[in-house]
């Protein structure tokens, strides 16, 4: 942010001029300065982008005489005044300007560049963008600052600044105004801002002293610009003397490298880290009616000591049990003589050299041990199908109890409680289960936090109450007036002892238990108890040995044929040829719940099905054909079974 201030003024001053804004043949726009000495001297500096270099400067005064003949970037006199990084800087951008030529150059290294020619006595004049003269006539005049081509001559390009009084010094740039110090963990800030002034100032030097000793803290000019938000520090000492008094001094540098009028400040400079709270606080009920609250020193060398602070409540209010404070090397406290099964809340402070205190630290917990409860005792145990009732005696001195639980001696125990249960009864709920063997027991929690000896364990046998899965049907058959079933058992087969035959009219009927129980290794059912031409659902359910009923399975529909159809008489066949060719067929009606097929043979062929079933006394071949034809009947039941064929009717064509 500061940078990109700096930068948008500097254009502005690059962009805007002030006096005699020329090289107007060039297209740039530059600037020139100058200011008297009052003894027949001045300095002048001017700011023409490195693009637009030649073969160097001419300083004239306003009547043409020559007051420096030729000026080049990188002499040897101003050069050394600088440090070597500046050096090599300004070397290699002549470098670059003898191989790039007339290249234009970027905007952004022109402004940095810029910037240091402004903020930089020494670096201006090393850039050969700055002279001071001496011994001239002490009168009025203005400067001409020539451009001279690669031969060393002038060429048409030039800047002249505003007159300036030689015999009279030009005033000094005005000292920062508003010059304050604040201590902050960062150091102490320095903030100030700039007075007025007819020349820009870019730099201030910042020194300080301290035991009487002065010491310059800008091993350059501080390049801060002409605007940088007053909120803002425009100088932090990141390394002061610390509790100590120190005097700050700050001076503003104009762009001809001229140096304000000092401003001064004082300030304590402390510690501040000394009062930070110490880190990884702990709290731990060490033994008995005892807490230890440990932490890790402070690395200040200026801390004093440490306060340790404790309170019933986590918002406090907090007492303090340390009123002189502990050694800075001490890093522990152990509070004897506490409650328990009390909570206590823990912080501490820290102590500055000057007997301040710091903020406090975020507090921590100690609940304080007792002694331990004793184990309960008459732990019993009633199992049911789906729980297990535990209960035992009080313990006089326990605020809850846990409740663990294993399944083998081998295995370790598990806790069934999270938080301590109030009363003596607890219902564990197993839920149905195939049936174990479980181990209780219970130990008392003492009011802090602490559990207590584990009471004897008590064995518990648990029901088998998990139902098995319910047969299923291989085969189902309604042949022959009765109903044959084949099924087998859900795996594991071993969990079915016995399976039940369940019967039902309607497929969303469960139905009613047939028969005896089937053996759990029987595949087959017979059900005689049915009507011929009638449909029959069946569904199956499986017992386990300890007489859990599954669930009944799907339903299976059978149709029950007849036992054993008759042979019906031989029809009559009638041929007709209208209203058009056909043979009538007719017969007796057949029995109840049966219906007659036609069957046709013509000559030595097969006999082919040509009408019904019907459940009446004709039927009709629509195709007699031309060739001698014979006819018989069937009866077929309700499962579709056919039973034998009639006798034979000759139809001899027509």
């Amino acid at each position: 942010m500061l940078k990109r201030k700096i930068i948008q003024l500097l254009l502005m001053l690059l962009v805007a001029g002030s006096t005699q804004p020329l090289f107007a043949q060039s297209g740039v726009k530059t600037q020139a300065y100058s200011a008297s000495d009052g003894q027949g001297g001045a300095r002048l500096l001017w700011f023409v982008s490195p693009d637009r270099w030649r073969g160097g400067w001419r300083v004239e005064d306003e009547t043409g005489k020559v007051l420096a003949d030729r000026i080049l970037p990188g002499g040897a006199d101003p050069m050394k005044a600088l440090p070597a990084e500046s050096q090599a800087e300004i070397s290699s951008l002549l470098r670059n300007i003898r191989e790039q030529g007339n290249k234009k150059r970027t905007a952004v290294n022109e402004i940095t560049f810029g910037i240091k020619v402004f903020s930089n006595w020494d670096f201006a004049r090393a850039a050969g963008l700055a002279i001071e003269l001496k011994g001239l006539e002490k009168r009025r005049t203005s400067f001409v600052v020539r451009r001279l081509d690669d031969s060393g001559k002038p060429d048409t390009a030039y800047l002249k600044t505003e007159p300036v009084d030689l015999a009279k010094a030009a005033p000094m740039p005005p000292s920062p105004l508003g010059f304050r110090a604040e201590a902050e963990k960062s150091g102490i800030e320095l903030y100030w801002r700039l007075a007025r002034n007819p020349l820009p100032v870019f730099a201030y030097v910042v020194e300080r002293e301290y035991k009487g000793e002065l010491r310059t803290l800008t091993d350059s000019p501080l390049v801060l610009g002409s605007n940088w938000p007053e909120k803002s520090p425009a100088f932090v000492d990141k390394q002061p003397p610390l509790e100590s008094d120190v005097v700050y001094i700050v001076r503003a540098v104009d762009a001809l490298g001229r140096r304000s009028n000092p401003v001064a400040t004082g300030i304590f400079s402390p510690d501040l880290f000394a009062l930070d709270a110490p880190m990884d606080v702990k709290a731990d009920a060490v033994k008995t009616n005892t807490a230890e609250v440990s932490w890790k020193a402070n690395s200040s060398s200026n801390t004093a000591g440490y306060l340790v602070e404790r309170s019933y409540q986590l918002s406090g209010p907090f007492e303090i049990l340390t009123p002189e404070g502990v050694t800075p090397g001490t890093t522990s406290y152990k509070d004897k003589g506490l409650r328990p099964g009390t909570t206590y809340f823990y912080r501490v402070r820290a102590i500055g050299a000057r007997g301040d205190t710091g903020p406090p630290g975020p507090a921590v917990m100690a609940v304080v041990r007792g002694e331990p409860v004793p184990a309960p005792e008459n732990l019993t145990a009633e199992a049911g199908q789906t729980r297990v009732r535990l209960t035992w005696e009080a313990v006089a001195a326990a605020s809850g109890y846990h409740v663990e639980r294993r399944t083998g001696n081998e295995r370790p125990w598990s806790r069934l409680t999270g938080m301590p249960v109030p009363d003596m009864l607890y219902d564990d709920h197993t839920g149905y289960s195939p049936g174990g063997r479980f181990e209780y027991r219970v130990l008392a929690a003492g009011y802090d936090g602490q559990d207590g000896k584990p009471s004897r364990p008590v064995e518990v046998m648990l029901q088998d109450t998990v139902s098995p899965a319910p047969p299923r049907f291989i085969e189902a058959s309604g042949e022959g007036g009765k109903v044959w079933l084949t099924f087998a058992p859900a795996a594991p087969e071993e969990d079915t002892s016995q399976v039940l035959v369940l019967r039902a009219d309607q497929p969303d009927q469960q139905g009613l238990v047939i028969g005896d129980p089937l053996s759990g290794r029987g595949r087959q059912f017979e059900d005689r108890w049915v009507e011929p031409g009638r449909r029959y659902y069946y569904r199956l359910v499986a017992v386990d040995a300890s007489g859990n009923r599954s669930d009944p399975g799907e339903a299976v529909g059978v149709l029950v044929g007849h036992e054993s159809l008759p042979r019906p008489d031989a029809p009559e066949a009638v041929y007709a040829g209208s209203p058009f060719p056909h043979v009538r067929l007719s017969f007796d009606e057949p029995p109840k719940g049966l219906r007659v097929l036609v069957e046709a043979q013509t000559g030595t062929g097969a006999w082919l099905y040509v009408a019904g079933p019907v459940t009446g006394r004709e039927a009709i071949d629509l195709n007699p054909g031309k060739e001698a034809k014979r006819y018989r009947l069937r009866y077929q039941d309700a499962g579709g079974a056919a039973g034998p064929a009639s006798k034979e009717a000759v139809f001899s064509g027509h």
